[in-house]
This record gives structure tokens, sequence and C-alpha cells, in this order.
């Protein structure tokens, strides 16, 4: 096999891992519909189920909803998307520049994957020395650091492509996690964001074209929900139309990441994170008042 073959498949592989599912086969091209499995209210009932082999959605709740960085969704957290799209509500005529999305790209520029974790005061030493977007080499995951940069701006792209943007890279654009991003990027994500809550909106939360994957923390009998399958824009709407709930699936094969398991979570394993880390980071992603830290970085509306 080439290295085009082999960097193709380890990136259709990482697609499925993470449960990205792309149906479109061109540019202007629209989602294939599936049919959404039954939904339950109770998280832990519908891991019990997907555990046993059975595929299951649930009313996730948007307060215990978290991203790689400690932003959060719920009211008494933050999260740039979920914050943009509440300014948007209150204002009129609203442009890319001035907004608070814009704000938030031009500022918050971290120079490393250690300063990418909002907040966060003990990150791994290896971060130190990683971009930014390698914040996605959680303590569970287990992606090599060496091979992750290929593998990560192959998944960036098939998004770009997703969404009618085949010319965009990760390098050159940025990551829309944090800043710096072009301008061009920084106007797309604006006009993404909107669509999806306009779409909202008007015609509801259409679960054919499907749920929003996650995958638990679970520390004894608390835990919370890391959106790990993609739906990071559709959660954000969400949040900023009020909804408490939304619809989600496990979708990743490193479903759990419990606490308990700590000491053989991979990146653990292969030394990238200690274990003390691992359960800071862990307590970071519980208890991280994102809140407190935008008022201070003043990115509130």
């Amino acid at each position: 096999m080439n290295l085009n073959g082999f960097i193709k498949k380890s990136v259709a592989w990482f697609l499925r891992k993470i449960g990205w599912e792309f149906h479109r086969i061109s540019k202007n091209s629209i989602s294939k519909e599936i049919k959404p499995p039954p939904l339950l209210d109770d998280p832990l009932e519908a891991l019990l189920l997907h555990q046993s082999g059975k595929k299951i959605a649930f009313k996730c709740p948007v307060e215990l909803c978290r991203v790689e960085s400690g932003f959060g969704f719920g009211l008494n957290q933050w999260h740039p998307f979920v914050a943009f799209l509440r300014q948007n509500k209150k204002s009129k005529n609203l442009n890319y520049k001035g907004s608070l999305l814009q704000q938030y790209y031009d500022e918050w520029n971290p120079k490393n994957a250690g300063q990418a974790i909002a907040g966060f005061d003990h990150p791994p030493k290896l971060f130190a020395r990683l971009l930014p977007y390698n914040i996605f080499l959680t303590p569970w995951t287990s992606w090599s650091p060496q091979n992750f940069h290929k593998i990560i701006s192959k998944w960036y792209k098939y998004d770009f492509l997703e969404h009618g943007r085949p010319e965009f890279d990760l390098m050159t654009h940025g990551s829309n996690s944090f800043g710096p991003v072009s301008a061009k990027m920084g106007k797309f994500e604006f006009d993404r964001l909107l669509k999806i809550f306009n779409q909202l909106k008007t015609k509801g939360y259409r679960r054919e074209l499907g749920d929003i994957g996650v995958m638990i923390i679970r520390r004894q009998s608390d835990y919370r929900f890391l959106i790990a399958g993609g739906g990071q824009h559709r959660a954000a709407a969400m949040a900023a139309h009020g909804k408490t709930h939304f619809p989600a699936q496990f979708k990743v094969d490193y479903f759990v990441a419990d606490v308990k398991d700590a000491a053989y979570w991979p990146q653990v394993r292969s030394g990238l994170w200690t274990e003390r880390e691992a359960l800071l980071y862990v307590d970071h992603l519980f208890h991280f008042d994102s809140k407190s830290w935008a008022n201070a970085m003043r990115y509130t509306v």
C-alpha cells in the first residue's frame, strides 16, 4: 500500500472511531437521511443498552456537556459558539466583523496544546511542544502524537469539504476551536452557526440527519459528556435556543472513560499523560468555571 492509501485508510478509520458519518458524495449534495434509533430519557439506561450492542439514543443534558478545551454549553458554563449565538439573538444585523466570535478568534490564540485547555494548570509536558489542535490527544485516546498532524489535517479537510469549502485547510485557515483563523474561516464559522441556529428555529432538530456524538466521562456516580463524534455546532445552537437537552448517541468506540481505569488509559500507558495529570484533567472538565474565565477575558455581551 502506498503512503496516500495508508493515510486515507487511517483517516477513514479515525473518522469511524469518533463517529463521523459522511454521506455527501459531492460538495453540493445533501446528507443522506437515516432512520434515528429510539430516544431514551435516561443516559445511563442508554449506556447499558449501547454496551449490550443495541443502537440507541438519549436526551443528553446540555448542562453536563463539555469540549476538550473545558468549555461547556449550559447556562452555568461558557462556549464561544453559544455566546455568539446569544449575542445574535440580542442584536439586529450582526456581522462577523465586530461580533463576539471575531473577538474570540482574534484574541484567544494559544501557542501550544497546553495553553489551548483554558484555565488548566497541569497539562502534559509534551503539550508545550505540540500545536494547539493536539488537545484532542486526551488521556483516553490512542492516537500517536507523531502521526496525529496528518490525521487531524485530513479530518478538518473532510469537514470543510462536507460544508462546501474544499479549498480550506487546517494550517492555512485555522481550527474552529480557537484563533487565529483566517478572515474567510471566521466568516465561514459565523455563517455556519447562524444557518444551523435558524434551521433549528424553523424546522426543529431533524434526528433523521443524525444525532450528536458523545462519550461519557465517569467518576463514581457523577459524570460529564464530551462531544466527541461531531455536533458541536448543533449542540451550541440548541443551547442558544434555551434547550436543556439534545438527542445524542455514544458514537465513539471508546465511549466510556471511567477514572477508576485511568492507569490503563492509552495515553497514560504511552507516557504522554501521567495518571495524576489525567485525573486533574478530569477534575477540570467537571469543575472548570468557564463563565468566570470568559468574564475575565471580557468575552461577554
